[in-house]
């Protein structure tokens, strides 16, 4: 999405448009869910968590939005992060593989599959594949944000790929 249509969708949003809600909703509803899921390692959590990031969105003071990838980004894994230090009493630790078969085939899409085996990498690794697959960041994006080189990104990017095809590549999943 370019700049300036981001800007008109974020003015309108902060104007209490419900129709530039709802296009925001359908842009990003998923790519949150699915960043969520990746915090929680569970569908139920992330649920709560798309719920209260659409509510921040919606209700939120926020100032000028640069980077609407970047801003969705951090609000979501910091807003997941909170939830989990708030309910960690209550949270149960799940396996993704009995997860998966509880969950009804129609909320597991393809996508969804790739989110449940990018748990299975470490964070640097993840993060970055997400942000250039998901959000489509560059890698100098990336590298802005997680204040490393675009070099180690760029490494983390193909190391990440080459640990999924070693691991999953029989699924025909990646």
């Amino acid at each position: 999405m370019c700049e300036i249509k981001t800007d008109k969708l974020m003015n309108r949003i902060r104007n209490g448009e419900k129709e530039a809600f709802r296009e925001f909703y359908d842009m990003y509803n998923k790519k949150i869910l699915m960043l969520a899921y990746n915090i929680t390692r569970n569908f139920h959590d992330a649920e709560n968590i798309v719920s209260i990031v659409l509510e921040k969105i919606w209700y939120g003071n926020f100032g000028h939005v640069e980077k609407l990838n970047g801003f969705i980004y951090k609000t979501t894994k910091f807003s997941a992060l909170d939830y989990l230090r708030r309910n960690k009493k209550n949270r149960k630790e799940l396996n993704y593989t009995k997860e998966l078969e509880r969950e009804s085939v129609s909320i597991i899409d393809k996508d969804m599959m790739v989110t449940i085996i990018l748990g299975k990498l470490k964070e640097k690794y993840r993060d970055v594949v997400i942000r250039h697959i998901l959000f489509k960041d560059t890698f100098v994006e990336i590298a802005d944000v997680m204040r490393v080189s675009r070099f180690a990104v760029q490494r983390r990017y193909r190391r990440a790929i080459k640990t999924l095809k070693q691991r999953f590549g029989k699924y025909d999943i990646i």
